[in-house]
């Protein structure tokens, strides 16, 4: 299937479990591949792995393109557009509260 592909969106987790095989069909054969990881351990992985192989063969590996990814992208470019220094450290924290209403906290 991969052959046959210029892009594979891969949306099934956990990406620690199953992940890799589709990273390593889609850049072995020639296709770029996105996915909505939010896991750190499993993009680090992939990106050591996998990216002088993508890059061989002319094809993007784009992680973590997921809802919880943009909220801390988002506060860490504030930062950068912000803050008059070097930024080498940001932990982020989330709150979600469900019901009639939804309330989301985002703290960086």
């Amino acid at each position: 299937m991969a052959k046959k592909a210029k892009v594979i969106v891969n949306v099934v987790g956990p990406y620690r479990l199953y992940g890799e095989a589709v990273v390593k069909a889609a850049v072995e054969n020639g296709a770029s591949h996105i996915d909505i990881s939010g896991e750190p351990a499993f993009l680090e992985k992939m990106q050591m792995k996998y990216s002088e192989t993508a890059k061989k063969n002319g094809v993007y590996v784009v992680g973590a393109c997921g809802w919880d990814s943009i909220p801390c992208d988002l506060g860490v470019n504030f930062l950068k557009q912000h803050f008059d220094g070097t930024l080498n450290h940001a932990e982020t924290f989330v709150s979600m509260n469900t019901g009639p209403s939804v309330s989301f906290f985002f703290i960086l």
